[in-house]
């Protein structure tokens, strides 16, 4: 074989691995905006779920009472498992959202916003 061909194969070789590895760079990036299109999803789901469990919890204390007058001690082993689910509810909402991570958004559109200070103990 002469340099001619000999450096031939070696730009062809060079080139079909160039070609690959975009391809295999594009799929990555395909990849990644599918799961950050997911994790925006779930952050939205999760923090949907968080605005109604408080309604869901004054209603079910509010049934808790009724019933308390109704049963008595049902009634408070009730209200203590509702309590004990709202806390695993927080934590796990806190949880998923911390494992979500920072989130990157090209574009926003807001027309109102109300932000307020979270009290945690």
């Amino acid at each position: 074989m002469n340099d001619t061909t000999t450096i031939g194969i070696f730009a062809g070789v060079v080139i079909s691995f160039l070609g690959i590895a975009k391809v295999m760079l594009n799929q990555a990036t395909k990849d990644r905006e599918a799961d950050r299109k997911e994790r925006k999803e779930l952050s939205l789901a999760i923090s949907l779920m968080a605005k109604n469990s408080n309604k869901v919890a004054e209603a079910t204390v509010r049934s808790a009472d009724e019933a308390k007058q109704r049963n008595g001690h049902l009634a408070e082993l009730v209200m203590q498992s509702n309590e004990n689910t709202r806390v695993l509810a927080e934590k796990a909402t806190k949880d998923i959202i911390a494992a979500v991570g920072m989130q990157h958004i090209d574009v926003q559109k807001v027309e109102h916003q109300t932000v307020t200070e979270s009290k945690q103990g």
